[in-house]
């Protein structure tokens, strides 16, 4: 990863009784996964507030002005249902005693309900109790927000702000050619190539993708590679490795990819195909527009609104079913010949839309 904001990652010491104290979750320790949280964060230090990692003890014994929430079922272990009912007391502990140091919980709302549960009654009977407990909402666009609200109507009651997703350029690393990405992955230079890219999860909709290059009568010409381990909590995982075995064209690489690894899906890919049965936002489509790869997705959620900031030459939408048609069309429009217009997606400006976010959390409760 660029070391540009390396020294950011050591926790500050700074006393100074007018700096913003965030306590987030999470905030660094997914970096490696993908480095959202860790931008946004170092990037809130850059401007002069103090970021800590969530945990337990910090919450209880810290003083903080914002406790910063991306997915609150997060909070809950699922590993057993005595587990999850404890970390889930737990979790609730935390934020009574946070909201009795006047401390305001805000959520970032990347999906509008939690996915893939375990224990749905308990994981939903949680993830209302934070909303119920919130003091500001941050969207990630402005249909974002509406969409949020209409499926949780108590959120118009918060202040709230809208603060868009950052892009991922110049962050990863990204020094391999087109020719050596095809090379590593043994694709031939004249190859059409598909790509899936990401954690695999049921609303992904990955066997849509499937069943539609199945059906591609296009001599073998075009490949799908798909790019991403099935999350471990569903049982979709055994659905996906059987739909992958033994499909002509058809490369699965169904494992954690390394940060450093990212570039090679992506430089040797023509089109990133997502097809969504469900979507809100979706790190993964700014992952390839960040890399300068067209994306083809479903109409769905937040994604028109960024159709509209990117152009339909980047972000290829499509109504209803996925089809082999639509495939060979998307493969068929020329890429543009500039790189994506990313700018209104730049770090420091979203830090400074967040922080102006949080001091507007910070006024006093009506």
């Amino acid at each position: 990863m660029n070391g540009t904001l390396e020294a950011e990652q050591k926790d500050h010491v700074d006393q100074d009784p007018m700096t913003l104290r965030i306590l987030a979750r999470p905030a660094f320790k997914n970096r490696d996964k993908l480095p959202y949280n860790y931008l946004l964060y170092s990037h809130l230090r850059a401007a002069g507030a103090r970021v800590e990692e969530y945990s337990f003890r910090r919450a209880l014994l810290g003083r903080y002005d914002i406790f910063h929430l991306h997915w609150p079922e997060s909070l809950l272990e699922t590993a057993s249902l005595w587990r999850c009912l404890y970390s889930m007391a737990g979790a609730m502990l935390v934020i009574e005693s946070l909201r009795l140091k006047g401390t305001r919980i805000v959520w970032t709302g990347h999906d509008p309900a939690p996915h893939d549960l375990l224990f749905p009654r308990l994981e939903r009977f949680f993830f209302a109790y934070v909303l119920r407990r919130l003091d500001g909402l941050i969207a990630l666009t402005g249909n974002g927000y509406d969409l949020l609200c209409a499926q949780h109507a108590s959120l118009r009651r918060l202040p709230f702000a809208v603060v868009p997703h950052g892009h991922f350029k110049n962050v990863l690393p990204d020094d391999i050619s087109r020719a050596a990405a095809r090379q590593a992955l043994g694709l031939a230079e004249d190859a059409q190539v598909l790509l899936f890219f990401g954690q695999i999860r049921p609303y992904k909709g990955l066997e849509h993708l499937i069943a539609a290059f199945k059906a591609l009568d296009d001599g073998g010409q075009i490949k799908l590679v798909i790019a991403g381990r099935p999350n471990r909590r569903s049982s979709h995982a055994a659905l996906v490795a059987k739909l992958t075995q033994d499909v002509p064209g058809l490369q699965a690489h169904l494992e954690f990819i390394p940060v450093e690894r990212i570039q090679v899906f992506l430089r040797a890919a023509d089109l990133a195909v997502l097809p969504f049965a469900r979507i809100l936002n979706s790190g993964s489509v700014m992952l390839a527009l960040s890399f300068g790869l067209p994306v083809l997705a479903p109409a769905l959620g937040a994604l028109p609104e960024l159709q509209a900031a990117v152009g339909p030459d980047w972000l290829r939408l499509f109504e209803g079913d996925l089809t082999p048609d639509l495939l060979k069309t998307a493969l068929r429009q020329p890429k543009p010949p500039d790189l994506p217009p990313l700018e209104a997606f730049d770090w420091p400006a979203i830090a400074d839309q967040t922080l102006a976010a949080f001091e507007l959390f910070r006024r006093p409760r009506p």
